[in-house]
């Protein structure tokens, strides 16, 4: 895979994370609480990133199983996501599944870095 198909496939997902990711160490570091509505909208956006992907790599392949495959996706992503992985791709399904949540615990724990580095600032 080419590093523009990878970044034309995986890049939302990915700035969405590092977004989160940004937006949680800068609000750490000033001691200001993350919005609630921008938790809801990251939240919501990761999923979307995660279920658009889903749609579009289905497409690509030509595999989408259902009429209205979108919606169910997105109301079921967090099991129908690696089901569709790992039925596309196999077990190199799990490849992606789990860079994917590495990227998410990579965020946390640069979130939990900030938060507690800046609890140590005067």
């Amino acid at each position: 895979m080419r590093v523009a198909d990878f970044l034309r496939s995986y890049g939302y997902l990915y700035a969405t994370a590092i977004l989160l990711g940004v937006y949680c160490a800068i609000g750490g570091a000033a001691r200001q609480p993350v919005s609630p509505f921008l938790e809801i909208v990251f939240m919501w956006g990761i999923a979307t990133c995660v279920v658009l992907w889903t749609v579009l790599d289905a497409r690509t392949r030509r595999c989408t199983p259902c009429f209205d495959f979108g919606t169910f996706v997105f109301f079921t992503w967090f099991i129908s996501v690696p089901c569709y992985l790992i039925a596309t791709r196999g077990w190199r399904g799990l490849l992606i599944i789990f860079s994917t949540i590495f990227t998410m615990f990579v965020v946390a724990i640069g979130f939990v870095i900030a938060f507690v580095l800046a609890g140590f600032v005067p």
